[in-house]
């Protein structure tokens, strides 16, 4: 994760001095972990640490602490959508009216090619293009293009400026060589099959800690306690089942961009090699600005985002193109420039606001 020095707002600076510094690095790795875990890691005290959290999220360096769901344990399938719009007149409504769906996750500005990148949870993509289509009408024509994109795997990495970095994968289930080559449709369909029997389905109860803890996954035992009408002891019980179970499967944040730098999405279509594709991935894995990273179906087979500024990005992407040239076909390369809050957490629809 690269790092400017200061950050403006609200006419204030905050600066960030090495404490800062490792403090967000843990954080990003797991966002959950108590002020104690992260002064045993770093050797600030813990007194220190929790002033510093606040203050971080106070000056807008931490815009959101957030859990991370496995949907598809829960039987559900996520999907990154890309759009261009015909005109831009009423982006800022498009943003509102999208981030009170119930199955959207994230809606990104970015510039370039396309205008909007959604992530959203859907039982199938018949459920999914009805929101486009449903946002289409709503907005008079307001979709150019789009493309939408199954997520197979998203990898979630933790900060790689210290050894050790952790990688979080949201895998629906790995298949065999067997079930690959009989065709992903086919293996998707048993997947969703499996998830329905493989785990107990989370109640009620569940999928409110679940969506609190989507919010903010630093929010106090008490406070989901008074929101669940549980005791507290019933909801550490709670949470750890759900841990157990690999529903939460991590945590992290999201951060001002003027401070961890430019953000880029990038597409990669590629040939099929499975030899390849394996050291492509291990690749960008290894890749010290790469924090996210997707398999898809659909028009793009890869994507990944990487924090870094322009000149850095050209380098990385040099590199790709000369160590895979054999199997990069086209690369597509947006800039996220203002980004949603994350809600991993699906809830039933009079849940949340429509």
């Amino acid at each position: 994760m690269s790092t400017e020095n200061t950050i403006k707002e609200r006419g204030k600076y905050a600066k960030l001095d090495s404490k800062d510094k490792a403090i967000l690095n843990e954080l990003s790795r797991d966002s959950a972990q108590s002020a104690a875990e992260i002064s045993r890691k770093t050797g600030i005290s813990k007194q220190v640490i929790g002033y510093r959290i606040k203050d971080l999220i106070k000056e807008g360096v931490i815009k959101q602490n957030y859990a991370i769901i496995d949907l598809g344990i829960l039987g559900y399938e996520l999907y990154d959508v890309l759009i261009r719009y015909k005109t831009l007149a009423n982006e800022r409504e498009v943003i509102n009216y999208l981030k009170r769906k119930k199955n959207v996750i994230s809606c990104d500005k970015c510039i370039n090619r396309f205008d909007l990148i959604i992530r959203a949870w859907a039982r199938n993509q018949r459920e999914l293009n009805k929101l486009i289509e449903d946002l289409n009408i709503r907005f008079k024509d307001l979709v150019k293009e789009k493309e939408i994109l199954y997520i197979e795997t998203a990898n979630f990495y933790g900060n790689k400026e210290q050894l050790g970095a952790s990688i979080i994968s949201l895998e629906p289930q790995k298949e065999t060589e067997e079930q690959e080559d009989e065709g992903k449709e086919k293996g998707r369909e048993k997947r969703k099959k499996e998830t329905k029997t493989e785990k107990e389905k989370p109640d009620d109860k569940d999928l409110l800690i679940l969506y609190e803890l989507s919010k903010d996954s630093r929010t106090p035992l008490l406070n989901i306690a008074k929101k669940t009408k549980l005791s507290s002891n019933a909801v550490s019980y709670r949470l750890n089942s759900l841990r157990r179970n690999k529903i939460i499967i991590g945590s992290s944040i999201l951060t001002e961009q003027k401070v961890t730098g430019e953000r880029w999405k990038v597409l990669i279509r590629k040939k099929m090699d499975k030899e390849r594709e394996r050291a492509f991935l291990a690749h960008i894995t290894r890749h010290k600005d790469i924090t996210k990273s997707e398999i898809y179906s659909g028009r793009w087979d890869t994507g990944f985002e990487i924090e870094t500024r322009q000149e850095t990005l050209r380098e990385t992407i040099m590199e790709l193109r000369n160590i895979f040239s054999d199997i990069i076909e086209e690369i597509e390369i947006v800039r996220i420039t203002e980004e949603s809050r994350r809600t991993y957490a699906p809830l039933k629809k009079t849940d949340q606001t429509e």
